[in-house]
């Protein structure tokens, strides 16, 4: 059931009213509902994180609540939620001396991009100073993430009822240390030795050393259980699942 104020009633209004087709509409929800989940917890995530290694940034947030969506977006060019992406060229094309062919996967680092001195000033500096529109965080052109302005208006309607609430005292501890992204290193601190990466972080957190085998199960008279076979019948009548 869908609100009636909500984004998912809006865009079946727009195909109501023709600006999409009826056959759009779910498309464009489920979009919404899954980029934008996403992308507005990993993005919320990172502005805190950023505010964590930065408590001056949070001070300056608190005189100027107005900065809130630029913190945001700034948080995510300085944090860079997806480090990775693949693309493939549409055409023959040349990037400085390196001639690309047609149909060719390319790997794109969006977290250099987004820390690229070139175009960015201290880039490894988190700083509201900074206007961080062109950053490539959410992608750019077609492929930019649709759930991006829904990720915007919750941090910005969060860090704004935060800024009120709460208040960082600089100095005295240690701030946490940085944490860098496993694709960039190529190593995850939690394993032992190195693992050569470009990798989903997933990948390192199960542990493969092999573990004690478990007693089999046994019936209420002391017979071991066994399981049935797929798709015979137990004795209830009942029939196991086939895949």
């Amino acid at each position: 059931m869908l609100s009636a104020q909500g984004f998912g009633a809006r865009t079946w209004e727009a195909a109501d009213t023709g600006e999409i087709t009826h056959e759009q509409a779910p498309l464009v929800v489920r979009s919404l509902l899954s980029a934008g989940v996403d992308t507005t917890v990993n993005g919320l995530a990172a502005v805190l994180y950023a505010f964590l290694r930065h408590p001056r940034q949070w001070v300056r947030l608190r005189a100027e609540p107005s900065l809130a969506r630029t913190a945001f977006d700034e948080a995510v060019r300085w944090e860079s939620l997806v480090q990775t992406f693949f693309r493939t060229a549409t055409r023959d094309v040349r990037i400085g001396d390196i001639a690309i062919p047609d149909g060719q996967k390319i790997l794109m680092f969006l977290g250099a991009a987004n820390r690229d001195p070139e175009r960015w000033t201290d880039p490894d500096e988190f700083d509201l100073s900074r206007n961080p529109s062109g950053h490539v965080g959410f992608g750019m052109g077609i492929h930019e993430c649709v759930g991006q302005y829904v990720a915007r208006l919750e941090s910005e309607a969060l860090l704004t009822a935060l800024v009120s609430r709460i208040a960082f005292r600089i100095g005295g501890s240690r701030a946490p240390p940085p944490q860098q992204h496993p694709a960039v290193l190529g190593v995850h601190p939690g394993r032992r030795g190195a693992v050569a990466a470009l990798c989903r972080p997933k990948a390192y957190r199960r542990d493969r050393r092999p573990r004690a085998s478990k007693p089999p199960r046994r019936t209420s008279d002391g017979r071991p259980r066994v399981a049935p076979a797929l798709g015979t019948r137990r004795a209830d009548n009942r029939r196991v699942a086939t895949r």
